[in-house]
């Protein structure tokens, strides 16, 4: 049945991604921007670049650009973040010094995190052992949007607890460690 390869993929996909980095970057950036739906709207684009890259080339994608470049990048996109952020955390304004904005920060982030990710490699596996890709797609494409809109919503419940002074500090540290643990290889 053509639906079992849907409800593989949003399940795995669900359970890889629930507190993983693309979902810990929706809720703080949510909180951050006070825009939850032009960072879930980033968040979903990149995660629909990621997935349709899984999708299409992803065993290529590998051998032309190595894992370790895709990781080391995401982490360098990290800390250059988590640094600004740390920076800035006493501004008053929300939008950021490097003028990404909500959208745009929010997309950089998700797919820099996701290529190379272990939902990415297993979204390639579930499209090359699978005849109905297109179900796998929405499967996994499901599942990422449900973890990114729980993300966004605990986002914005964090904006109502907390200063946004120390949901920047708190953003800028977790991003800077996340890139660290990236670099030494233990995300």
């Amino acid at each position: 049945m053509v639906y079992e390869h849907l409800v593989q993929s949003l399940l795995l996909t669900l359970l890889l991604e629930m507190g993983d980095k693309s979902q810990i970057i929706a809720i703080i950036l949510a909180a951050y921007y006070r825009r939850p739906i032009l960072v879930l709207s980033g968040a979903l684009a990149g995660h629909l670049i990621a997935t349709s890259t899984a999708m299409g080339i992803g065993e290529a994608f590998v051998v032309f650009i190595p894992l370790s470049v895709l990781r080391f990048g995401t982490a360098i996109v990290f800390i250059v973040i988590g640094m600004i952020t740390l920076i800035y955390r006493n501004s008053v304004s929300t939008v950021t010094p490097y003028k990404l904005g909500a959208p745009l920060s929010s997309f950089v982030m998700t797919l820099s995190s996701e290529l190379g990710d272990k939902t990415w490699f297993a979204a390639i596996a579930l499209a090359t052992s699978s005849s109905a890709i297109i179900m796998v797609f929405t499967g996994v494409m499901i599942a990422l949007a449900i973890t990114s809109v729980v993300a966004v919503a605990l986002g914005e419940a964090l904006l109502k607890k907390l200063r946004i002074k120390w949901i920047k500090a708190g953003a800028g540290i977790v991003f800077v460690a996340t890139g660290l643990l990236i670099i030494l290889g233990l995300l």
